[in-house]
């Protein structure tokens, strides 16, 4: 019985205190985004990326759980990411008309590393989710 009762305590405890609404803390719960249509045609989607202070594992977030991320726990940033378009950087007379979706994914890559060192390990397909 004494088990049992222990046990018990021991579940609304850890029920009571995972509960951000009660603690105030938020941890982040991985996440894989889902292109849309209009994403598509849009061009770009925004993704969300979070590394624990005390940990080297880097977790992408839902932008709602990125929001709420309780921030001293946690490395913040986030990536426009581009999904459609051409996927090489147009040129004319060797002026840039149109960054291409590899540049432009891998300048931003680049950019979140500088935030979160290690990004890039997580990062490695720059036409990640790419449609023509």
């Amino acid at each position: 019985m004494t088990a049992t009762l222990t046990t018990s305590i021991v579940d609304k405890y850890n029920t009571l205190f995972s509960n951000p609404i009660i603690t105030g803390i938020v941890y982040a719960q991985e996440y894989k985004p889902s292109p849309t249509i209009d994403d598509y045609n849009n061009q770009t989607i925004e993704r969300f990326f979070v590394k624990p202070v005390n940990r080297p594992k880097i977790i992408e977030v839902s932008s709602d759980n990125y929001n709420f991320c309780t921030s001293f726990l946690y490395l913040k940033t986030n990536i426009y990411w581009k999904i459609a378009g051409s996927i090489n950087t147009i040129l004319a007379n060797n002026v840039q008309q149109v960054v291409g979706v590899r540049d432009f994914n891998i300048k931003e890559i680049a950019r979140a590393n500088s935030v979160i060192g290690g990004i890039d390990k997580k990062l490695t397909n720059p036409l990640e989710f790419y449609r023509a």
